[in-house]
């Protein structure tokens, strides 16, 4: 159904529901005022007007429930025709979620108040045994602390036996550790003077030995003045030899430099004096072989002459005789 057939559906739903409000006033003592005043209608009476809006609002509460009804009835109506179908999927498909969703929390709610029962017990259980354990640990509190004063006691009693033996002992030996004192307090004094006599003597042996330590340190710095002359004159030598040695390795070298060119020379001639005797050798060879060659070749040539002449000859003879016959 489209929107327009929807609004002319709701339109005459409101129609039909204005007709049943208005039928809603018509009461028997609404019908009674009619016919008493059928006569007058037309004229302006006061006391009509007030009885007939006193009526008009006295409805039945049969009537005012049905209109309430229509009114609802209408109300689903035109939610119903003014929405899609998709959107009806939607609704209904949020009303089965929050269905799903209430049964999981009523689940999980009796879930947790089956939990809270269990909590509730072993809580009661653990309190109970707390109990316990608090009863007994206070009677062993109370055993102990009789057993504490017990023993203070005791302890007490003790203490002041050991005190009066600590006193005699400790005057005893505060008397000896005096006497000990005494005697280390004259020993001191005695060391004091010896180690003043001892300081006076090991001040005037160390004055000595300052003394003779200069003379050394003098007698040091002189040797060590004629040993730095003596090394400057060293240096001096020991220089002048090394610039000799440097200009005889340079002479060395040069020499050196001079003999390896000649040397080189000498075999490079070494090297065309062999290079030439071998292409002389190579020379007489092939001439020998040439010889060798042209003179085979001349013995062969003249052999094959000769058998040719003897061939010739042969074949001359035959047709002489072939003439003959």
């Amino acid at each position: 159904m489209n929107s327009v057939e929807a609004r002319r559906v709701i339109a005459v739903v409101d129609d039909a529901l204005d007709s049943l409000r208005v039928l809603s006033h018509i009461t028997e003592e609404v019908l009674t005022g009619a016919d008493q005043l059928s006569g007058i209608v037309g004229q302006h009476h006061p006391e009509s007007e007030a009885k007939i809006t006193a009526v008009y609002d006295d409805r039945s509460l049969t009537m005012l429930n049905m209109l309430a009804s229509f009114d609802k009835l209408r109300t689903i109506m035109q939610k119903k025709l003014t929405t899609s179908v998709e959107e009806d999927a939607s609704v209904s498909e949020h009303y089965n979620e929050v269905c799903k969703r209430e049964a999981r929390a009523l689940k999980e709610k009796q879930t947790l108040e089956q939990q809270l029962r269990l909590d509730r017990r072993e809580r009661l259980n653990t309190q109970l045994a707390a109990k316990n354990t608090h009863a007994k640990a206070q009677a062993e509190l109370d055993e102990s602390q009789a057993e504490i004063q017990r023993r203070n006691i005791d302890v007490e009693a003790q203490a002041t036996a050991n005190r009066s033996q600590d006193v005699q002992y400790y005057a005893d030996q505060q008397a000896l550790l005096q006497k000990q004192l005494a005697e280390l307090t004259l020993r001191a004094q005695k060391f004091g003077a010896e180690s003043l006599e001892a300081s006076e003597g090991l001040r005037k042996k160390r004055l000595k030995l300052h003394q003779e330590v200069e003379v050394w340190i003098q007698k040091y710095d002189e040797e060590m003045g004629a040993a730095e002359m003596t090394y400057q004159e060293e240096l001096a030598q020991t220089q002048q030899v090394a610039e000799e040695l440097r200009q005889c390795t340079e002479e060395h070298d040069s020499m050196l430099h001079d003999r390896l060119e000649h040397e080189d020379r000498l075999r490079k001639a070494e090297d065309e004096w062999r290079a030439k005797q071998a292409a002389e050798v190579m020379s007489r060879r092939a001439a020998r072989i040439i010889q060798k060659s042209w003179h085979a070749y001349k013995v062969k040539a003249d052999a094959e002459k000769k058998k040719a002449a003897t061939a010739d000859k042969k074949k001359g003879k035959g047709s002489a005789k072939a003439k003959k016959k």
